[in-house]
């Protein structure tokens, strides 16, 4: 017996054929758990049945044959890329972390950012429960783009003026 797949819902985690007695059907199990069966001797224009995966493998004869469609397969990439960067991340940290010769001021300095965020973000709340100064700093936040954009976006030269500013700033902060 040959088995195809069939999406449902744009995903098929994977496609079986079973052979329930002398009836055969084909089932096409979803990523929930649930597969979805359609009797082979009914056609396509046969309802279908909602059954769970376990009994269709209590079955006599099941053949499953896998099958993922592309955006499951693009998403199994994007996976691997991530935890590949998470742990290049990780071991850089690591190895700066043992670099380090004075770990107390470097966890006194993380303590510190970490109260000054979370101060900050209080302050944030508090400003955003008045009634006039959110849309006030909305509009101001709007003004202040448009000038920055119109300053240093929109022609070569200031864009260009831009990152020569940038880049001695960076020099000033690395002192290079």
């Amino acid at each position: 017996m040959a088995a195809t797949a069939a999406a449902i819902g744009g995903q098929v985690a994977s496609c079986s054929v079973v052979a329930l007695g002398s009836r055969p059907a084909a089932a096409v199990s979803r990523a929930d758990g649930f597969s979805m069966r359609r009797s082979a001797l009914g056609g396509l224009g046969s309802p279908l049945r909602l059954q769970t995966s376990r009994a269709a493998s209590e079955s006599k004869r099941v053949l499953l044959v896998s099958a993922k469609t592309k955006t499951e397969v693009e998403v199994e990439e994007v996976q691997s890329e991530v935890a590949d960067a998470a742990n290049d991340l990780l071991k850089s940290v690591q190895e700066s972390w043992e670099k380090t010769d004075d770990k107390l001021a470097i966890s006194s300095l993380g303590f510190a950012a970490f109260v000054t965020l979370w101060g900050s973000f209080g302050l944030v709340g508090a400003i955003d429960k008045l009634p006039f100064l959110p849309g006030l700093f909305e509009l101001v936040g709007i003004l202040v783009t448009g000038w920055f954009t119109y300053r240093y976006l929109i022609f070569k030269p200031d864009r260009e003026e831009l990152l020569k500013k940038i880049d001695e700033t960076k020099s000033k902060i690395t002192g290079q």
